[in-house]
């Protein structure tokens, strides 16, 4: 997932338009308009976008290199792991927890 977040980010960069990317929580998907496959999560992990603590989100990434922003967090059994996006400069950054 980080890494179609990087690539949306990067196509927003280099073909200087707006890139979305979308994450359907209860799906266990993730897509973005800059790249026709879908990703799946395994069926044992549980999605939250935040803010909202919603199910489904959206994070938009600018030409500039900025963001929307956002959070994705993923959760197994005992782990978790959230996938940041950081409104100003748009970066990517995975934490990992117990």
């Amino acid at each position: 997932m980080a890494i179609a977040l990087r690539a949306a980010r990067a196509t927003a960069i280099y073909g200087n338009k707006l890139a979305t990317f979308t994450f359907d929580g209860t799906a266990g998907q993730y897509w973005s308009d800059t790249a026709p496959a879908r990703g799946t999560l395994p069926p044992r992990i549980i999605g939250t976008f935040i803010p909202g603590e919603t199910a489904h989100g959206r994070i938009q990434f600018f030409p500039d290199g900025g963001a929307s922003g956002g959070t994705i967090l993923l959760r197994e059994a005992h782990r978790s792991a959230a996938i940041q996006v950081n409104a100003l400069s748009g970066r990517t950054k995975v934490n990992v927890g117990p």
